[in-house]
């Protein structure tokens, strides 16, 4: 199922794939895993951190481009996510809101 979220708040307990148009931010809550499955992205952080990249085990600061098809955790709900730079599909598991 391929859904437009833009300006949603979802909560999932299995992926589910989300497609987000150019130019909106998808914030995770703490625990929400994130895949990039196409298109580009960038990492939005705080001062506390960015996104945990499972896949690799490296943290991803703000401003780093989003690997594709790597595990990303959002360790807290403190407004970390990413910034699509263009048309992205995701898939999302966890709480999660499209600005």
């Amino acid at each position: 199922m391929v859904e437009d979220q833009s300006a949603k708040t979802q909560e999932t307990d299995a992926f589910q794939v989300v497609n987000v148009a150019k130019g909106h931010i998808l914030l995770g809550e703490a625990g929400t895993e994130l895949i990039l499955r196409m298109g580009k992205a960038k990492i939005v952080s705080t001062p506390k951190g960015g996104l945990a990249n499972v896949t690799s085990g490296v943290d991803l600061a703000d401003g780093t481009s989003v690997p594709p098809n790597s595990l990303l955790i959002v360790p807290l709900a403190d407004g970390r996510g990413m910034e699509t730079l263009e048309d992205v599909i995701v898939m999302i598991k966890g709480n999660y809101s499209v600005k």
